[in-house]
């Protein structure tokens, strides 16, 4: 910069650092400075050899240098040229147009030119109207396609999440299912206390000395333990009677009674094997068959469901189990 354009610069640089805002030049003001009218005729005056030179206008002389676009770091381009360079950036491959975002950059970027893109108002002032028209509907319709594609990346991203949570719920329910089945296969229904057996017990007779219909098991109906082959002489003494009750023989509430005191303990210790978001969703299955197979007891529900680790309670954390009303 001469020294005449440095004196110019520095008089509106002033101008605009005014400390009484009123006398700051307005931006059209600034536009009449003598700096910019100066810049401006020096400008049409000036001219620049293209750096592609592949027009028989800029091929073999110099073009005028409002003729032409020039990036930040000096390169000038014609605006013939231009036409063929922004064709061939809206056709290059798709890669390169997403990388640069579907816009225009110096013919020298990105090997010798750090230049940024030019900015459309610099290109809609140089190219014919049907070559910028092509270039905006390229940039769109590539913009439009990023978008999709970051729509589609959302979209799989909820679709991966709702598949997790439906693999996480299937197997939330297939625990409660298992839950269940064991409470009311193992817990509540009366069974041959020897192994291998297990033979379900329905009908009381009134005598406590049971004998299993499968096998030669003979089993107290006070206390479930196994007698061998004849219960009668533990019934006898069996310490889980109550006292009052008949050496062998008792009423059907007497039974429901022992039946109910062997089981609470029985239930409320598998409870607390539970964690509680699957606690609580089997509760809302289990409690109107605890209601009828189980009178006399209450089940209370969690107070909110968590995401512990499925089958394995929180460290330090007992959970509600049956109480007697």
């Amino acid at each position: 910069m001469d020294t005449e354009d440095g004196r110019l610069l520095e008089a509106m640089v002033a101008a605009l650092l005014s400390a009484n805002p009123a006398k700051r030049p307005s931006a059209a003001q600034v536009l009449e400075m003598a700096f910019f009218v100066c810049a401006s005729a020096t400008s049409k005056e000036v001219a620049r050899s293209c750096c592609i030179t592949a027009s028989d206008r800029c091929l073999e002389s110099k073009v005028p240098y409002d003729q032409g676009i020039v990036c930040q770091c000096g390169h000038f381009t014609c605006k013939w040229c231009l036409v063929t360079h922004v064709r061939e950036s809206v056709t290059c491959d798709l890669r390169v147009r997403e990388t640069r975002e579907g816009k225009v950059f110096c013919p020298f970027h990105p090997t010798s030119c750090s230049s940024p893109a030019f900015s459309d108002v610099q290109l809609a002032s140089l190219l014919p109207k049907a070559v910028f028209d092509t270039y905006l509907h390229a940039r769109m319709e590539l913009l439009e396609s990023q978008k999709r594609l970051e729509i589609e990346g959302e979209m799989q991203a909820k679709i991966a999440l709702e598949v997790e949570r439906l693999v996480a719920m299937e197997q939330q329910q297939r625990l409660v299912i298992q839950a269940r089945r064991h409470i009311e296969e193992e817990i509540l229904q009366t069974r041959c206390p020897r192994a291998g057996c297990r033979q379900a017990f329905y009908d009381f007779d009134g005598c406590f000395a049971v004998k299993c219909c499968r096998c030669p098991c003979a089993f107290c109906a006070w206390c479930l333990a196994d007698c061998g082959e004849d219960a009668h002489a533990h019934v006898a003494v069996c310490p889980e009677k109550p006292a009052g009750a008949d050496e062998l023989f008792g009423t059907n509430q007497q039974y429901i009674e022992a039946w109910s005191r062997r089981t609470r303990p029985r239930l409320s210790a598998f409870l607390n094997t539970l964690d509680q978001t699957t606690l609580h969703s089997l509760l809302k299955e289990i409690t109107p068959v605890l209601d009828d197979r189980l009178p006399g007891f209450i089940v209370k529900q969690p107070r909110e469901a968590n995401t512990n680790t499925p089958g394995k309670p929180p460290p330090g954390m007992r959970l509600p189990g049956l109480r007697p009303r």
